[in-house]
């Protein structure tokens, strides 16, 4: 069982608050499993993965596009989490932490760093936009 309730059955995320759209093949990454948020409330990804190591991309309810897309290591935490909603709140923007979308987390003890943009040489942005292709290609 992981943070937000959720059950890996074979290595796929499927319970009342995630369901399983598949998996993608990246030439880079390799399988990374497709989950989309089904609950209400704000688009959320696994915390803990009981697939470990695995990615996982979390994709928005309705159709919205990619919220998350997240690496969990052998612990079956989050190593980092690339985010596509900018992270410009008032309080990032008082605290020095405002970062456009996307950008990205490392993870440390369960709880993500500060948020830091994305420099060129970062293979994870060509992952986001792989993803986001993919997505656009299943409409």
């Amino acid at each position: 069982m992981g943070g937000n309730g959720t059950a890996s059955v074979l290595g796929y995320v499927e319970n009342k608050q995630y369901r399983s759209l598949g998996t993608f093949s990246d030439p880079i990454f390799g399988e990374i499993e497709i989950v989309e948020w089904t609950a209400t409330g704000s688009n959320k990804s696994p915390e803990e993965s009981n697939s470990a190591p695995r990615i996982y991309a979390t994709f928005d309810k309705n159709g919205k596009g990619v919220n998350e897309i997240a690496k969990y290591g052998a612990d079956h935490k989050k190593e980092w989490a690339i985010h596509t909603v900018p992270h410009n709140s008032k309080e990032a923007r008082k605290k020095g932490e405002a970062v456009p979308a996307p950008h990205y987390h490392e993870w440390s003890n369960g709880h993500p760093e500060k948020p830091k943009a994305f420099n060129f040489n970062d293979s994870r942005i060509g992952l986001l936009q792989r993803l986001t292709n993919f997505y656009k290609t299943k409409k």
